[in-house]
């Protein structure tokens, strides 16, 4: 059997209370593109580092190994974030994405994604564009050509530490997608 699965970095629950403030705004502030945009549960608020897709469970299995050892081999330091943009994937005209976009100043972010490609490289999987750590909050619907030029760009300073990676499981429903963890590395980290 097929599932469909990802590697992510999880923010603490007081990033999550301010990214979901930055969504309420924007909620308030989009009340006319509201019907187009499909808004992420904040419960559900991740960074993506390695979208695998599907894969067969066995699969599944052995990347969850690799993952320990790319987690091991890692610095074994904390990883901490800092909000640096409101932006839309690809772009503002025609989004596909809303997101908040975070730049990583403790410096070990690039080894940990690298680690983490490496190990899911070995079952033939590749990442389709470049990693560019984000949080989604919002999702324009499929034919949608609503433009969000105009928008209040602007985030507050949203900061947040990460202690570990997590192996998420995503099963596709009609109201949404439902994550359930398959598995957690810790970094071993002190600071």
């Amino acid at each position: 059997m097929k599932i469909r699965t990802f590697v992510a970095l999880d923010p603490d629950e007081s990033a999550i209370a301010e990214l979901a403030g930055v969504q309420n705004k924007l909620k308030h502030d989009l009340l006319q593109e509201g019907r187009e945009l499909r808004w992420e549960n904040s419960g559900k608020f991740h960074m993506t580092v390695f979208f695998v897709g599907e894969v067969d469970e066995e699969l599944s299995a052995g990347i969850q190994n690799k993952l320990q050892r790319a987690a091991e081999t890692f610095s074994g330091k904390c990883l901490r974030f800092r909000a640096k943009a409101l932006t839309a994937f690809p772009k503002f005209r025609y989004p596909r994405v809303l997101v908040v976009e975070f730049e990583e100043v403790t410096g070990g972010l690039a080894e940990l994604a690298g680690n983490v490609a490496d190990a899911v490289s070995q079952f033939g999987l590749r990442q389709d564009k470049p990693f560019r750590p984000h949080i989604t909050l919002a999702r324009v619907r499929r034919d949608s050509k609503i433009t969000l030029t105009e928008i209040d760009k602007s985030v507050p300073s949203i900061e947040f530490e990460t202690r570990c990676l997590k192996y998420y499981k995503s099963t596709l429903q009609p109201g949404g997608s439902v994550y359930k963890v398959l598995a957690e590395y810790p970094f071993g980290c002190q600071n």
